[in-house]
């Protein structure tokens, strides 16, 4: 019989983390109206290409849960590692409560879960949570689950896979606004997460300035080619 103490719902993933970090202050002003650009992360993803940066994911790899959504905001990160304990010892190890206490509206959660898609580390309680505190959307490497209720909430998310199963127990989250790994890509707390139906973009803050740049070069270019200037 399950010793896992389950306690009040209200309480899941309020979870303590052992590493809680400082997220940087991203002046966003220049990225105002990108969410409405055509092929916004593929352009991103040229410029990143083009600077040097290896900081892009691909929809196949972690798909939006609905479409038609695009999402520029600062990221908020969450690192998950397999809980130590068997799930019958093992307390709750949901940070996604934790976490909402660091945001300002517009951000966007990014969160390092299980990879594989197994165990979720984001539902429809969470999802509602979210909008209350203003988040802009969620990117996960790894699970999220109720993804009726989360669209209902019309929250946008991205994640590798989909699941009825809880990570309550079985993952255990570790860092808020710590570094991460989202497929092999390394994400900082406050980089710029530019989400769409084609990718995932995650631009350091220090290339912002140079990346807005060159993106009003390419729309600019782009409105000569089509006559619609």
């Amino acid at each position: 019989m399950s010793t896992n103490k389950e306690g009040p719902r209200a309480a899941i993933g309020s979870h303590q983390p052992a590493h809680i970090g400082e997220l940087p202050e991203v002046d966003l002003a220049m990225t105002e109206g990108w969410g409405d650009i055509p092929g916004l992360s593929s352009t991103i993803s040229d410029i990143l290409d083009d600077l040097g940066y290896h900081l892009c994911v691909s929809c196949t790899a972690m798909p939006a849960r609905s479409t038609g959504r695009c999402v520029v905001g600062r990221a908020v990160t969450l690192r998950y590692l397999p809980e130590r304990r068997v799930r019958e010892s093992a307390s709750d190890g949901l940070i996604h409560q934790s976490a909402l206490q660091h945001v300002s509206p517009g951000d966007v959660l990014v969160i390092e879960g299980d990879g594989a898609g197994q165990y979720s580390v984001f539902g429809g309680m969470a999802a509602h949570r979210a909008v209350q505190r203003g988040i802009a959307g969620v990117v996960v490497d790894g699970a999220v689950r109720d993804v009726d209720q989360i669209t209902d909430e019309q929250l946008p998310v991205w994640s590798t896979g989909v699941t009825c199963v809880t990570g309550r127990g079985r993952l255990q989250g570790v860092g808020i606004n710590v570094p991460i790994r989202i497929q092999r890509v390394q994400v900082c707390p406050g980089d710029i997460v530019i989400a769409d139906d084609s990718g995932i973009c995650f631009v350091p803050p220090e290339v912002l300035p140079e990346v807005g740049r060159r993106l009003n070069e390419i729309l600019a270019e782009e409105r000569r080619i089509l006559g619609t200037r």
